[in-house]
C-alpha cells in the first residue's frame, strides 16, 4: 500500500507550473482618411444646406464609421442611436448656449438665467448624454451601459457646480460691464468728435475773421491773443477724460484674471472627478469598469502644460523680436521707407503669420501634453472584470502630431481635417493594449445583453452634445 498522500481532483497539483499570463493584445483601427473624407464632405455640404439640421444624421454616420472600424478581441463596435434624439438634444443645447453667450444683446439677465440652467442641470445632461451614447454602443452584440443616476452625479459634482456658477456669473458680469464700458467710450469719442468739428468750424471762422481784421491793420498776434481758443487746456481736458476709462478697463480685466486663475486651480480636479464618476458607472454587459484616477496627477499635468505654454510664449516673444528686427534690417538695407509699400505689407503679413503660427503651435503642444497624460492615466488604471488595460501613448509624439496637424489645417483651409482626425484616432486607439481572457468574459456577459438594453424612458434619453 502506497504512503503517497491522496490529492483531491479539485486541488491544484503543486508540481504543475502556474498558468501562463495572458499576452497583451492591441486595439486595431482600420479607418482611412480617403474613406472618411467622402463621409465628411457629404455631411458638411448637407449640414450647410439644411442650416445645421442634418448635423444629427452626420453624427450618427460618423460614429458608425469610427466604431465600425475599431476592432477589439476580434469584434468591432457598433452604434445604434437615432438621429432625431441627437437633434432634439442638440437644439436644447444650442438654445441654452446662445442664450448664455448672446443673450445680453436682448437683456442683461438672459445670460445669467441660461448659465444657471446649463450649470444647474449639468449633472443631468452628463448622465443623459453618456447614458444615451453607451446604451446605443455594442461590441460583439453586447451593449454597453451606464448605471449612474442623476442624484449620484449631483452628490459627486455639487462643489464644482457652485464654483462654476459663481465663476460664470462673474464672467457674465464682466462681459456686460465691458459692453457698457465700450458703449460709454464710443459715446465719449463721438462727443469729442463733435467738439473737434466745432473747433474746426471755430478755427475756420477765426481765419475768416483774421482776413477781415487785416483790412483794419490788426496784427496777427493781437488777433490770436483775442480770438484763438486755449489748445493746451483742451488737450489737458481730453487727457483727464481718458484716465477713468483706463482705470475702469483695468479693474474689469483684473477681476476677469482673478476668475480665470481660480478656475485654473479647480479645472484639473473637476476633470479628474468627472472621469472617475463616469468611468466607474460605465459597464459592458453586467460588468462595471473600474478606474483609480488621482487628483494630484491631474493637477500636476495641467500646470506642467500651463508652464509649457508660458515658456513657449517667451520663446515666441524673442523669436518675434528677431523676425521684426530682421525685417527692419532688410527694409533699411534696401533703402526703403516704412510708408505702406507693397513689400512692407508683405513683410508685415509674413511676420504676423509666423508669430501667430508659433502661438497656435505652442498652445497645441501644451494641450496635447495635457490630453496625452490624462489619456495614459485613464487607461493605465482602467479595468473591466479580469481584463486589464494600459496605454503606450507617447506624449511627445502626440504633441508633435497635434502641431503638424494644426499647420496642415491652416495650409489646407480645413480640408485636411478627415486625414488629421484619422491620424489622431489611430495614434490614440492603437496605443491601447488589453490583457485577459476576453472570450470567457464575453460569454459570461452574453446572457445579460437584454437587461442592459432596457430603454425605459427612451423618449427622454438625449445626446445633448455638451
Amino acid at each position: 500500500m502506497s504512503d503517497a498522500p491522496e490529492t483531491s481532483p479539485t486541488e491544484p497539483n503543486a508540481s504543475q507550473p502556474p498558468a501562463p499570463e495572458q499576452p497583451w493584445q492591441l486595439v486595431t483601427f482600420h479607418g482611412t482618411g480617403g474613406e472618411y473624407f467622402r463621409i465628411w464632405i457629404v455631411n458638411l455640404v448637407l449640414t450647410l444646406l439644411t442650416l445645421g439640421i442634418y448635423s444629427a444624421w452626420a453624427t450618427v454616420r460618423e460614429r458608425r464609421y469610427f466604431y465600425g472600424h475599431t476592432e477589439v478581441a476580434g469584434g468591432r463596435f457598433d452604434f445604434h442611436g437615432k438621429p432625431l434624439q441627437i437633434l432634439f438634444g442638440r437644439i436644447i443645447a444650442i438654445v441654452l448656449l446662445i442664450g448664455w453667450s448672446q443673450g445680453a444683446l436682448l437683456h442683461s439677465a438672459i445670460p445669467f438665467i441660461s448659465a444657471a440652467i446649463v450649470l444647474g442641470l449639468l449633472p443631468m445632461f452628463l448622465v443623459r448624454a453618456l447614458g444615451f451614447r453607451l446604451r446605443h454602443t455594442s461590441l460583439r452584440n453586447i451593449r454597453f451601459g451606464f448605471s449612474g443616476k442623476i442624484s449620484d452625479a449631483y452628490k459627486a459634482l455639487w462643489p464644482y457646480l457652485v464654483a462654476l456658477l459663481i465663476a460664470a456669473a462673474g464672467m457674465i458680469y464682466v462681459g456686460n460691464e465691458l459692453l457698457a464700458w465700450s458703449a460709454d467710450v464710443e459715446e465719449r469719442n463721438e462727443q469729442r468728435y463733435q467738439e473737434e468739428l466745432e473747433t474746426e468750424e471755430a478755427e475756420h471762422y477765426l481765419e475768416e475773421s483774421e482776413a477781415e481784421l487785416s483790412e483794419y491793420d490788426l496784427t496777427e498776434s493781437e488777433s490770436e491773443g483775442v480770438l484763438s481758443p486755449d489748445d493746451g487746456w483742451a488737450q489737458q481736458s481730453s487727457d483727464d477724460m481718458d484716465m477713468p476709462e483706463m482705470e475702469e478697463f483695468q479693474r474689469l480685466m483684473g477681476f476677469y484674471g482673478l476668475i480665470m486663475i481660480t478656475m485654473a486651480f479647480i479645472f484639473p480636479i473637476f476633470i479628474c472627478d468627472v472621469r472617475n464618476f463616469t468611468t466607474r458607472h460605465s459597464q459592458y454587459g453586467r460588468s462595471l469598469f473600474n478606474v483609480d484616477l488621482k487628483r494630484g496627477k491631474f493637477f500636476e499635468h495641467f500646470w506642467i502644460a500651463f508652464g509649457i505654454s508660458i515658456a513657449a510664449g517667451l520663446v515666441i516673444m524673442i523669436a518675434g523680436g528677431i523676425v521684426v528686427g530682421i525685417g527692419v534690417a532688410i527694409v533699411l538695407g534696401l533703402g526703403l521707407e516704412f510708408d505702406g509699400s507693397p513689400l512692407m505689407v508683405v513683410l508685415m503679413i509674413l511676420a504676423f503669420v509666423f508669430i501667430y503660427g508659433l502661438m497656435i503651435a505652442s498652445y497645441m503642444a501644451a494641450y496635447a501634453y495635457w490630453r496625452g497624460r490624462i489619456f495614459n492615466d485613464t487607461f493605465n488604471t482602467l479595468g473591466l472584470g479580469d481584463i486589464e488595460f494600459r496605454s503606450q501613448l507617447s506624449v511627445l509624439a502626440y504633441a508633435k502630431l497635434w502641431v503638424i496637424n494644426t499647420l496642415l489645417m491652416v495650409v489646407t483651409l480645413g480640408f485636411a481635417y478627415p486625414w488629421i482626425k484619422i491620424r489622431l484616432l489611430r495614434m490614440q486607439l492603437e496605443s491601447i493594449e488589453y490583457r485577459g481572457d476576453s472570450d470567457q468574459f464575453i460569454s459570461h456577459n452574453q446572457v445579460h445583453t437584454n437587461a442592459v438594453g432596457d430603454e425605459v424612458g427612451e423618449a427622454f434619453d438625449f445626446d445633448f452634445g455638451f
